[in-house]
């Protein structure tokens, strides 16, 4: 489960388990304070927490707080990278942001972008690329170069292909009536190399590649479609 993707109305009690094991190994001393947002780096060793506007860093192992970051989290959203060194937050309240922080030195966190309205970042498999929701459509940044090279249409879904070669989207639910189609990116020509309709009115919402990235899986009310790229 992607605990970047639901929020936590409420919760003030962080419990790390052992799942290999089954085994609860105690709860992160965070306090009073509601968390409203958390995310897990791939690796399991840091966990991100949304309390009070404030972004924190926690070592799952020892369960102790290893930093709170610079600024504020409004309306964030958080994604670590592949390989947990790095954690990208975006948020959507005015003045809204892209940050990206050094999980082993937070303090040096750098925006990519300010003043505008972002959200749900995703980091490609080999840490180059990123995908921001914005108001025009799912923004690509190039994270080498640390400048943005395309807004691509969408406002649903956006899932990397394991190869990051490709970028899927959905034309989600964010305009008037059901999404028409999901269309597949060619993140080095940044063109559209496929399009894929929905998979019943809700469809587009869940996108899956195969591991070989020669697959795509769409999701909806009419159940799972594959379609070959």
């Amino acid at each position: 489960m992607d605990l970047a993707d639901r929020p936590w109305p409420g919760t003030a009690k962080i419990v790390v388990w052992d799942v290999e094991r089954r085994v609860r190994l105690g709860a992160l001393p965070v306090g009073e304070q509601s968390v409203s947002l958390g995310a897990l780096a791939p690796e399991g060793r840091t966990l991100a927490l949304v309390q009070q506007r404030r972004v924190s860093l926690w070592d799952v192992a020892s369960r102790m707080r290893l930093a709170i970051l610079p600024g504020q989290a409004d309306d964030a959203s958080l994604a670590f990278s592949p390989d947990g060194s790095r954690l990208a937050m975006a948020t959507s309240s005015p003045p809204g942001r892209i940050v990206l922080s050094d999980v082993a030195d937070p303090p040096k966190a750098a925006p990519l972008a300010t003043d505008g309205y972002w959200e749900r970042p995703v980091f490609s498999p080999d840490g180059r690329w990123l995908a921001v929701h914005g108001v025009g459509g799912i923004e690509l940044w190039d994270l080498g170069e640390r400048r943005r090279v395309a807004t691509l249409p969408g406002q649903g879904r956006a899932v990397f292909s394991p190869d990051s070669r490709f970028l899927a989207a959905s034309a989600g639910l964010a305009v008037a009536g059901p999404p028409q189609e999901v269309a597949i990116w060619d993140l080095g020509t940044r063109e559209r190399v496929a399009s894929l309709g929905a998979a019943g009115e809700e469809g587009g919402e869940a996108l899956g590649f195969s591991p070989d990235s020669q697959m795509l899986a769409t999701i909806g009310e009419d159940g799972v479609a594959p379609a070959a790229l």
